[in-house]
C-alpha cells in the first residue's frame, strides 16, 4: 500500500499547524516550511477545512490554524479527509465485490483495513509535532 502525495503533504501541514497552535500560518509559509508544492496544497487545504480539522481566517493577516486541539486530531482523519476511507480492494468498500460472498480473500483485507483503521486512530498530530527550534531551521533552509 501507497499513500498518496496529497495525503503526505497533508499531515505535514498538519503537523506545521499542530507545531504552532497560537499562530495562523499563511498557505505560502506551510508550503515552504516543509516543501509542499504551493498549487497542491492549496488543493488540500479546502479537504481539512471542510472536514472541519482546520480554520481558515481570510485577509492580509489571516492563514490557517487547527480547529481542535492536536491530541484530538488522528491520522486516521487527517487522512479520511484527504481521501477518503481507507480501502485495499473493492471488496472491503461500501460498493463491495461480485464476489464477496465466497472470495476467501475478502477476510483478509477487512482485517488488515481495520487493523490499519485502528493503528492510525491511535496516531495524534500532538504526538508528532516539530519543536520551534527545528521550525527555525527549516525555515533558514527553506527560505
Amino acid at each position: 500500500m501507497h499513500l498518496s502525495n496529497e495525503v503526505d503533504y497533508g499531515l505535514r501541514a498538519m503537523i506545521i499547524l499542530a507545531s504552532n497552535p497560537e499562530e495562523l500560518i499563511p498557505s505560502k509559509e506551510i508550503s515552504a516550511r516543509f516543501r509542499i508544492p504551493y498549487n497542491f496544497l492549496t488543493l488540500i487545504l479546502p479537504k481539512l477545512v471542510k472536514a472541519q480539522l482546520v480554520e481558515s481566517v481570510q485577509g492580509p493577516k489571516g492563514g490557517y490554524r487547527l480547529k481542535k486541539p492536536a491530541n484530538k486530531i488522528s491520522f486516521l482523519e487527517v487522512i479520511t479527509a484527504i481521501d477518503g476511507p481507507i480501502e485495499f480492494l473493492n471488496c472491503n468498500s461500501d460498493e463491495g465485490c461480485d464476489l464477496q460472498n465466497f472470495c476467501s480473500m475478502v477476510n483478509v483485507w477487512n482485517k488488515l483495513r481495520d487493523s490499519m483503521t485502528n493503528e492510525l486512530s491511535k496516531v495524534t498530530l500532538d504526538q508528532v509535532t516539530v519543536k520551534r527550534n527545528i521550525i527555525e531551521e527549516i525555515k533558514q533552509i527553506t527560505l
